[in-house]
């Protein structure tokens, strides 16, 4: 019996559909003010946008999510492997960030949660691959001792 395999189409408009969503988000947080230069630097001035850093962010937050993308059209355990390796690397990248979100403005702290969220968001998906996986062999054995 084949396994469940769901379309890659399927697949990256989802990816695509969040990393949008979290580039609305990382955007938007781009616009508000430098708490931190305002109230402890006491720069007043208009801050300029920034967008090198959000374009270094939004490719970040591209790079994890093609690597749920890259695990999740794999099958077997080579899906699982793959969600491990990503989720490695998007629980590391969110938590660099998030050590480093103290005085940071808001699109980084925003950036880093989004991090968090989509490492979590993988961890639930390795552990659910993991059951079916193991769930699965462990069927088949009950299936072929019957």
């Amino acid at each position: 019996m084949r396994a469940y395999q769901p379309s890659f189409r399927w697949i990256l408009s989802t990816g695509v559909a969040v990393w949008g969503a979290v580039a609305l988000l990382i955007g938007w947080a781009g616009t508000l003010p430098d708490g931190y230069l305002i109230h402890v630097r006491g720069i007043t001035a208009a801050q300029p946008y920034p967008a090198g850093a959000i374009a270094i962010e939004l490719s970040i937050v591209a790079l994890s999510l093609s690597l749920i993308v890259w695990a999740a059209v794999a099958s077997g355990w080579k899906r699982v492997g793959r969600m491990f390796l990503a989720f490695l690397v998007s629980a590391a990248i969110g938590n660099l960030a998030a050590l480093g979100a103290m005085h940071s403005p808001d699109h980084y702290v925003y950036f880093g949660l989004s991090m968090l969220a989509i490492s979590a968001v993988s961890l639930l998906a390795l552990i659910m691959l993991l059951a079916i996986r193991l769930l699965g062999r462990k069927s088949a054995t009950v299936r072929s001792t019957e």
